[in-house]
């Protein structure tokens, strides 16, 4: 376990996610007030609503097609199912991550107003971002999750691998899946794509 915690955070993603959410704590520590908890929660569920739509539309959608230069990003992902246990497709990049990060700083600051409100924001943001890249890649390495929820997430993860990448979605949680129809019972699907490869198969012998 300590081997690939170890290499988990000897990364320049890890380094450079955990040097932003330290700043953006220790910022935050300095202007404790309610509001804040209140604004670093939203930034939590804002990450959950993000890594659906960045999965489900810009990994596999067709939104790369229309705008060219967010075509590497899918690219990257791509790759990342062909070959889903090499370690630079298990963690996000920070050449995607970090301008992204930045970018949230100056949108909440527009809307807010408030540069404590913009980190505390923000700080939700990168906090469950750190989460989701110990997710995924416990999930693509052999460490059996600790708890009950972590095994079954991990579990949740592979299914959108070995079965069927049109569902699934979801990776720190299932929700946005429930909601918006990429859930599937796993014991179906897989039978339906058992039949699938079967009836191909089928036909290609007949050819």
């Amino acid at each position: 376990m300590f081997k690939y915690v170890r290499e988990f955070w000897n990364t320049t993603e890890m380094i450079g996610l955990g040097l932003f959410l330290f700043l953006g704590l220790s910022l935050s520590v300095f202007y404790i007030r309610w509001p804040l908890l209140f604004i670093f929660l939203i930034g939590i569920i804002f990450f959950g609503i993000m890594e659906y739509v960045i999965h489900r539309f810009l990994f596999h959608g067709s939104l790369p097609e229309k705008i060219k230069f967010l075509q590497p990003v899918k690219d990257w992902h791509d790759h990342h199912h062909q070959h889903p246990n090499e370690l630079k497709g298990i963690l996000l990049p920070a050449w995607l991550t970090l301008p992204i990060l930045l970018l949230l700083v100056l949108a909440a600051q527009l809307i807010m107003r408030d540069i404590t409100f913009s980190i505390a924001f923000v700080t939700g943001v990168s906090g469950t971002l750190l989460y989701h890249q110990w997710r995924h890649f416990s999930a693509h390495r052999p460490i059996e999750p600790l708890t009950p929820i972590g095994k079954r997430l991990k579990v949740y993860h592979l299914q959108h691998h070995t079965i069927n990448k049109k569902y699934w979605f979801g990776l720190t949680n299932p929700l946005m899946d429930l909601l918006l129809g990429t859930y599937r019972n796993p014991k179906k699907q897989a039978q339906k794509q058992s039949s699938r490869r079967m009836s191909r198969s089928r036909a290609t012998v007949i050819k």
